[in-house]
């Protein structure tokens, strides 16, 4: 049985107080039309009951006005409209909560990460996470993929002011958080961005990996660290094992420095290390993660070359990516 709930109206004591300074904000009205399969958002003007336009800061009115027309009842929520003039980014997750009105998946971890103001959308399977910074595209354009969208402006969003709680521990994401650019640009770059051209592509073949460091998946990584020299140290740090090192965070960096050779993506990092058994609830601080990452990236100078297919001397193919000799020539293999 579905027992997620499923919100129509505004909470507006659950609004962000922050957001209530910009004059962006609208009535709106669920209305079906022929064709779709479920009803449209429609925005209206609080001052006329006009349509409202997202690109029309005309049609927007102040956060007291709107929400006295929302009382008396004719429409069936407030939404914010995000404008260049202000400084909110603002994501949509569809689908992404449960049965048991949990966030499931890349989303929890995208919430736990950003750890600003989130809220369930009016459908009650979404959610809808706003914090404070730029467009990490170089643009003003929104951004869609898949059950995930990306807005800086030209957007109106039905705000329902029903923040998001972790049902284990209680915990709610009300307050409006700057969100780096070194936290952004990972996230922007792991949903949004195209996949560069490589010659080097990620080539698996009877169990031979030849890639460069940026094509490496994170399975390619876990998998390449456990078979390499210092794969003793990488498992006991991927265990959560940090005995050896002064604290947590010293472990942290230690293995952070070791995938930073055969990644240098943040967003890979981070994922990396949430992946781990060091994981911890340090790691929901921005601040922390990004810091971390940075000094690994600045530290860590060398990375990964795959090892080579064929042998360097006599092109006689290696039998499988564990042989160390050539078995024509008998020569060491090489990186």
């Amino acid at each position: 049985m579905d027992i997620t709930p499923k919100l129509q109206k505004t909470f507006v004591k659950g609004l962000p107080k922050q957001m209530s300074m910009y004059d962006h904000w609208i009535v709106w009205k669920l209305e079906q039309k022929i064709g779709k399969d479920k009803p449209d958002k429609i925005p209206y003007n609080p001052h006329n009951g006009q349509r409202a336009s997202s690109t029309d800061s005309k049609t927007w009115g102040t956060f007291d006005d709107t929400v006295a027309v929302y009382n008396t009842g004719t429409y069936d929520g407030i939404g914010f409209v995000f404008d260049r003039s202000d400084p909110y980014i603002f994501i949509d997750i569809d689908h992404c909560i449960n049965e048991f009105g949990k966030i499931t998946g890349e989303a929890w971890r995208d919430v736990k990460l950003f750890n600003t103001y989130t809220e369930i959308s009016q459908s009650g399977t979404g959610i809808h996470i706003i914090g404070m910074g730029s467009n990490p595209g170089g643009d003003h354009k929104g951004h869609k993929n898949g059950n995930i969208e990306f807005y800086t402006q030209g957007r109106f969003v039905a705000m329902t002011g029903h923040i998001y709680t972790d049902c284990d521990n209680g915990q709610k994401w009300e307050n409006i958080t700057y969100q780096p650019y070194s936290m952004l640009r990972p996230f922007y770059k792991h949903y949004f961005s195209k996949p560069e051209v490589i010659n080097k592509a990620l080539v698996k073949s009877q169990g031979k990996i030849n890639v460069s460091s940026n094509d490496l998946s994170d399975e390619d990584v876990i998998k390449i660290c456990g078979y390499a020299k210092n794969s003793p140290k990488f498992e006991s740090l991927w265990r959560g094992d940090i005995s050896g090192y002064n604290s947590p965070s010293e472990a942290d960096m230690a293995l952070v420095s070791i995938l930073t050779f055969y990644t240098r993506d943040p967003n890979q990092l981070q994922r990396l290390l949430l992946r781990s058994g060091l994981n911890r609830d340090k790691h929901n601080r921005a601040d922390y993660i990004t810091r971390t990452i940075e000094a690994a990236l600045s530290t860590v100078t060398e990375t990964f070359t795959a090892k080579p297919t064929v042998c360097y001397k006599c092109k006689t193919e290696y039998e499988n990516k564990e042989s160390t000799t050539c078995k024509k020539c008998g020569r060491s293999r090489r990186y």
